[in-house]
């Protein structure tokens, strides 16, 4: 990721990522049967696009909820590529985070976040050998995550 530095256009500028997006640490223990629910199984892999959930989806434990505008990016098993920009408010798993960009759009960070390079960033350095995940403090300090205009 590196090597985009001269790829920006004018006026652009890498930040770290805990400059572009917020983190939401919004849990609820007990879901709505009318909160929208969101679960790594309602999002494909490398596209963002929602799965529309059958009977299931209600989640069980801890959830986080997001607002529309948010982005989930799957932290479990990272290399999955899964990444989604809801347009309604609701609750996801805990296996999302929720990130809330402060001077992104919503489409943008989800593209960087479907991106190959980012992917790979993401997949070296997660922990766990049988269930891997993504860790946040690693990727919020990463120089030149995101690009923005200045």
């Amino acid at each position: 990721m590196s090597g985009m530095a001269s790829s920006l256009r004018p006026n652009w500028s890498h930040r770290r990522l805990k400059y572009c997006v917020l983190q939401i640490d919004d849990k609820v223990d007990q879901v709505e049967v009318a909160d929208a629910y969101v679960g790594l199984e309602n999002i494909e892999s490398w596209t963002g696009r929602h799965i529309a959930a059958g009977a299931e989806g209600t989640g069980e434990g801890t959830s986080n909820r997001f607002k529309a505008g948010d982005v989930l990016f799957g932290k479990l098993r990272p290399y999955l590529a899964k990444c989604f920009a809801p347009s309604w408010s609701g609750v996801c798993t805990s296996e999302l985070l929720v990130l809330r960009p402060t001077i992104l759009s919503a489409r943008y960070l989800q593209f960087l976040m479907l991106s190959r390079p980012w992917v790979e960033l993401v997949n070296s350095s997660t922990y766990g050998a049988e269930m891997p995940r993504a860790n946040w403090e690693f990727h919020r300090e990463r120089p030149g995550s995101c690009a923005a205009r200045e």
